[in-house]
């Protein structure tokens, strides 16, 4: 018997992050799904920043695997946990409402509403529930970012949402310094398996605006565990008030907290 055919990927942007998805509860999964990232990830016009793969977990409940542009697997993913779950109701393979999907930092509550509708007009929000964060003491990042911006910049905050951050607060924000330190404390001797980094600035509004570098993929337009890491610097050591709004290059992400401390995090779905 012949294999079921392979669906061509789905590509998916959420806030600006952009996701190829490979449904594998359509058709079988990829053989090598890291080689397939750097592949897509390298040629594919759509400049993904990531392969999402939908799967199901031993419960039955839908699971998903994240690569990164360079084949690497991140434990987390905000923006592509959110992708995957407006996918799989719009695909059937759930119903809209609250449900779980199960990933490498563990299972995750997610909530899509009924009729929700992903297209090129902003898309639909979608919410997911995205763990704790434990925010460290301040760290010193060295010479390469001492004096530069405002705010403290030989220091910055590490994060743990899941996945790794080290979050820097400025008075304003550079690309073009995103682009110099990003790699640089991507590998941080405190991260052994390397960090994703953010820059961050309060604006008059009281809402944040961030710029990401991301661990094995570069400068990217959002990052959903970067927002709900730089949301919980400026409401814990801040004093901004829950919920924070996150503007990035890509658009706004909102982050809140729920009594027992966990955030969500939403923001639109586009299907592309």
């Amino acid at each position: 018997m012949s294999a079921p055919p392979q669906h061509p990927p789905v590509r998916l942007e959420g806030a600006g992050n952009r996701f190829l998805l490979v449904d594998a509860l359509a058709g079988p999964p990829p053989q090598d799904p890291a080689a397939l990232a750097r592949a897509a990830c390298a040629t594919d016009p759509f400049r993904p920043d990531g392969l999402l793969v939908l799967g199901r977990a031993r419960s039955g409940e839908l699971c998903m695997a994240i690569f990164n542009r360079d084949g690497s697997r991140p434990e987390a993913c905000g923006n592509g946990l959110r992708c995957l779950a407006w996918y799989a109701v719009e695909a059937g393979h759930t119903p809209a409402g609250a449900f779980t999907v199960h990933t490498d930092a563990g299972a995750r509550g997610v909530r899509v509403d009924a009729g929700a509708q992903g297209g090129g007009d902003g898309g639909e929000e979608v919410r997911v529930a995205m763990g704790r964060a434990i925010l460290g003491p301040p760290l010193p990042v060295g010479q390469d970012v001492a004096g530069s911006g405002g705010g403290g910049g030989d220091h910055g905050v590490p994060v743990d949402v899941g996945n790794p951050h080290l979050v820097l607060w400025r008075g304003t924000l550079d690309e073009h310094e995103v682009e110099a330190l990003g790699p640089r404390l991507e590998h941080h001797p405190h991260f052994p398996d390397g960090t994703n980094v953010e820059f961050a600035a309060r604006r008059p509004d009281g809402s944040l605006a961030a710029r990401v570098w991301e661990r094995g993929v570069g400068q990217t337009a959002a990052c959903g565990t970067g927002a709900c890491a730089v949301a919980a610097v400026g409401a814990e050591r801040q004093g901004l008030p829950w919920p924070v709004r996150v503007a990035m290059p890509g658009g706004l992400l909102t982050v809140d907290r729920d009594a027992s401390g966990e955030l969500w995090l939403a923001g639109p779905v586009e299907l592309r």
